[in-house]
């Protein structure tokens, strides 16, 4: 889907774009890979890591999915804010975000 696309226009923000649309067209895998990608340009997009963490719960991985919700978590302890909705699936799964 890139091939149009120089190496180096490739961002973050592109492969976080990418994996937004792979995700509405229930290709998860793909997502994975695009929002991966959005990542190791980017460490700090929260964006990217949260649309990671929703692909991985989307395509049953649970334990991953929490271990990118816990890094969402840590990375901006004082913020309180309210859990959504995927985050919910996880925990009523029995798994735990720390905050």
């Amino acid at each position: 889907m890139l091939s149009s696309v120089p190496d180096a226009g490739r961002s973050a923000k592109l492969y976080s774009a990418l994996g937004s649309t792979y995700e509405q067209r229930k290709e998860y895998k793909n997502a994975i890979d695009a929002f991966k990608k959005a990542i190791q340009l980017d460490r700090d997009n929260l964006d990217a890591i949260r649309g990671l963490a929703e692909n991985l719960m989307n395509d049953g991985q649970m334990d991953a999915a929490l271990e990118q919700y816990q890094v969402i978590a840590d990375a901006n302890p004082e913020t309180r804010r309210p859990i959504c909705g995927s985050e919910k699936s996880i925990v009523a799964r029995g798994n735990t975000i720390r905050r």
